[in-house]
């Protein structure tokens, strides 16, 4: 059951990367003021490649440099896909990309603690 939560885990990670792809792809006067800010504009980018990577290697128990590079290649091959199918379930016309995108990263976080106190 831990193994299913900590994957969960990793794709709600991987899947935050994902929607910040998609809004950073979309239209200039719609995106926040997050990424106007260059150092800021780095968060997502270590929340989808470098956090996924704690789950990963509690479940997997791999080196952590191959880890590392499993990662790099399940997101920029699935990230935009997780991502889609999250914006499609929840985006109303009341919730946005960044507040799903947020609500993603809170979830993984929340999963990822919840896994490891209870393990």
């Amino acid at each position: 059951m831990v193994f299913f939560f900590l994957l969960t885990s990793a794709v709600l990670f991987i899947t935050t990367y994902g929607i910040y792809s998609i809004i950073i792809k979309g239209d200039l006067e719609n995106r926040p003021n997050l990424y106007l800010n260059p150092l800021l504009a780095i968060i997502p980018y270590f929340i989808g490649f470098v956090f996924p990577l704690i789950p990963l290697k509690i479940v997997f128990d791999y080196n952590l440099i191959l880890l590392f590079i499993i990662n790099l290649i399940i997101v920029f091959i699935f990230s935009r896909i997780f991502a889609n199918i999250l914006l499609s379930i929840f985006v109303n016309p009341n919730r946005g990309e960044g507040e799903i995108m947020a609500l993603s990263f809170i979830g993984g976080v929340a999963i990822l603690i919840l896994c490891v106190v209870f393990e």
